[in-house]
């Protein structure tokens, strides 16, 4: 599960905008209505409250559907968990996943505020638990996984580890090297100055040349042990160098023209004679070990996305009447024949009841799971989930 990002301030701000007829349109944060005021779109009325200059489109929502739900947008929110009242580590939830609506039409994902609630990071996280069985619920359902959208790609994984294993090989031969070529610059250091000393202590030479020869002892043997310690046998080095020149003659073969067949057989020669040199070979590993071991799986369809289609597969048209507001609903065979007709004196409302369902039962779910004792009481499973234009 992804890291969850905490609310270091307040997340409502419980701003009031109201119109010219002085009716509470909606509510919004401190920014939002600064936006208004620097444009003289509006006048502060109060420490929290302004009034727009001009007459909106709509009201917001000042009853704006008939079931009068727009209650919860209007009313004061709390900046506290909905479940538990705490008011510390806040995070906000979505009681549809984000996998979901971010698929659905735009006059639902509009509409999302109602369903994006407070809680803390420990109620969250105890409520995701049950949230992650329901969609594995929903999956067995529509009989489509919630899978993975990347495939590993095995040949490039073999190439990259055989390419790793050799750099680490080669480096551990260079520090052998290295250790041993200091071990001579000391020797001849020391030599030097045995030479230039007059008076020599023949028991100091005899102690000297002891201990010479037991530290010349024990570093070769330290790089023996090492050597052994690291050392790929052989026939195994030569396992991997073949993977990794397969995969660049390989990939040699698919960059260079076909049509320049006799030019490239001519440095055939020069080619493998780069390849045996071993800083080129090294350049040809450090490529090696950057290629991806994942991609994008092209015929991969999100877990979400399908859901959704098949949801809105099923829908309906409300045909509404700008003159009288009378209401007529029919699919969409008669709004193929009728739609352009009629435009003019019908407003048309798209419906889709099987996706209108899947969002009230995630609020059900939501209610039975993290049992939220701090949610308003105009919070409802039933309220609209269309914002209406």
């Amino acid at each position: 599960m992804k890291r969850m990002p905490t609310k270091s301030k307040q997340v409502y701000e419980n701003w009031k905008i109201y119109s010219l007829e002085n009716e509470l349109m909606f509510r919004c944060n401190s920014k939002k209505a600064l936006w208004y005021l620097s444009r003289n779109l509006a006048t502060q009325i109060s420490e929290d409250s302004i009034q727009l200059n001009f007459i909106p489109k709509g009201l917001g929502h000042h009853f704006q559907h008939d079931d009068d739900d727009d209650n919860y947008f209007l009313e004061d929110k709390m900046n506290y968990c909905v479940c538990c009242g705490n008011n510390e580590n806040s995070t906000l939830h979505h009681v549809v996943p984000n996998m979901y609506r971010k698929y659905m039409p735009e006059v639902i994902k509009s509409h999302a505020s109602h369903d994006i609630l407070l809680m803390c990071i420990k109620c969250h996280l105890t409520y995701e638990t049950f949230a992650t069985e329901f969609k594995k619920q929903i999956s067995q359902k529509f009989n489509f996984p919630l899978g993975q959208a990347q495939i590993r790609l095995d040949y490039n994984a073999k190439v990259r580890k055989a390419a790793s294993a050799l750099l680490k090989e080669f480096n551990n031969m260079k520090d052998i090297v290295d250790d041993h070529d200091n071990k001579e610059e000391k020797e001849n250091e020391e030599k030097e100055k045995n030479k230039e000393s007059k008076v020599i202590n023949n028991n100091n030479n005899n102690y000297n040349h002891n201990h010479n020869n037991y530290s010349n002892n024990n570093n070769n043997n330290n790089n023996n042990r090492k050597r052994n310690q690291n050392k790929i046998p052989d026939k195994r080095i030569q396992e991997l160098k073949k993977i990794v020149l397969e995969w660049y003659n390989y990939q040699n073969i698919q960059i260079n023209d076909v049509e320049h067949d006799n030019e490239n057989n001519n440095n055939d020669e020069d080619n493998d004679k780069n390849i045996l040199d071993p800083k080129f070979f090294n350049s040809i590993l450090q490529k090696a070990i950057e290629l991806p071991e994942y991609q994008r799986n092209p015929e991969f369809i999100e877990h979400g996305k399908f859901v959704i289609n098949s949801l809105m597969k099923e829908y309906y048209y409300i045909k509404i009447s700008l003159e009288t507001g009378e209401q007529e609903i029919f699919n969409n065979e008669v709004d193929n024949n009728n739609i352009d007709n009629n435009y003019k004196i019908w407003k048309l409302k798209k419906r889709w009841p099987l996706l209108e369902n899947f969002i009230k039962n995630w609020r059900s779910h939501f209610l039975n799971y993290a049992k939220p004792k701090y949610l308003s009481n105009n919070w409802k499973i039933d309220n609209s989930i269309y914002i209406e234009q």
